[in-house]
């Protein structure tokens, strides 16, 4: 079998960005089986012919296309995804190249509302959503959501953009300086689960690892690790597994992280991502989570291409 984990490192990433990446592609790369490699995405090229189904470049020559391809788009820790990391997932997939994770798959988990949108409509319980624009009555969010509110970009990550509202006068100046490239939601803010959830990431079916993410110890309502929360693994209680996998199904990927936050009366989803990073130093189940991660991964990639 011929895969490709597909990279995106530029010069214009940098180290930063790499070194924010909670992937370790040393570990990746000490685990690939015979037939795969590491590709950047960026010595690809696509041609598209009249008389075929297109090909890809390599640095200048010709290649055949991998039966299989995984990406790992550090930009992605940045929120930086641009067509063209999309459009050679697209052009692979034309070509017959099984994807670990599509270019719709990126699509839908970085739009939040598009998630809230489907995961409502399958039943599973969100937060109550509101996609927000420059004419909307607030006082009709404000009565819908009440107050406080979290207000956040639909494309956001790590935490960034995501502000606690605690007026209607608030909501107002911020719609009024949001610039025209901004698409904003509000979100019933979910008391109980204050500056806590719990981040599940799924391979298939099975959870490569959980953890708490806490960070109650600050006056941040948000528990991303990227402002300051801290991760503790935890084996997640059976309902929240079940509720991960019907996430998985509804969304339709392979992999994926869930953020879960404590409501009231259970779980709720607050967050899905298809491409999840792990913690380093942090055992899950008496295995080093990486390690679990590269294998259970490399494992299901062969499992669902036989």
């Amino acid at each position: 079998m011929k895969c490709w984990i597909l990279t995106d490192f530029t010069k214009e990433l940098g180290a930063s960005i790499v070194s924010k990446s909670k992937t370790d592609f040393s570990g990746i790369v000490g685990m690939l089986p015979e037939g795969c490699e590491l590709v950047n995405i960026y010595e690809l090229a696509i041609e598209i012919d009249v008389n075929g189904n297109g090909k890809i470049w390599r640095a200048g020559q010709y290649v055949d296309r991998p039966d299989m391809a995984f990406c790992l788009y550090v930009g992605l820790v940045a929120g930086n995804l641009n067509k063209y990391q999309l459009q050679i997932l697209d052009q692979l997939e034309m070509l017959g190249t099984h994807l670990m994770i599509t270019s719709r798959q990126l699509m839908t988990t970085g739009d939040k509302l598009k998630c809230a949108q489907l995961l409502a409509k399958a039943g599973i319980s969100t937060p109550k959503t509101i996609l927000l624009n420059s004419w909307i009555p607030t006082s009709m969010v404000v009565e819908s959501l009440g107050l406080p509110m979290v207000v956040k970009p639909v494309d956001g990550s790590e935490g960034r953009g995501v502000c606690l509202v605690h007026s209607e006068d608030e909501l107002k100046d911020m719609l009024a300086q949001k610039d025209d490239n901004t698409t904003l939601i509000a979100q019933q803010y979910i008391s109980t689960s204050k500056g806590r959830d719990m981040r599940m990431v799924m391979i298939g079916d099975e959870i490569a690892f959980a953890m708490i993410r806490d960070n109650t110890k600050s006056n941040d309502f948000r528990s991303n690790l990227s402002v300051g929360g801290e991760a503790h693994i935890v084996t997640p209680p059976e309902d929240a597994v079940a509720l991960g996998r019907k996430i998985r199904q509804v969304l339709g990927l392979n992999i994926c992280g869930i953020d879960l936050l404590f409501g009231k009366d259970g779980f709720m989803v607050g967050e899905v991502n298809s491409l999840p990073g792990f913690p380093t130093g942090e055992e899950y189940d008496g295995e080093p989570v990486g390690k679990r991660y590269h294998r259970m991964l490399m494992e299901y990639m062969m499992k669902i291409k036989d």
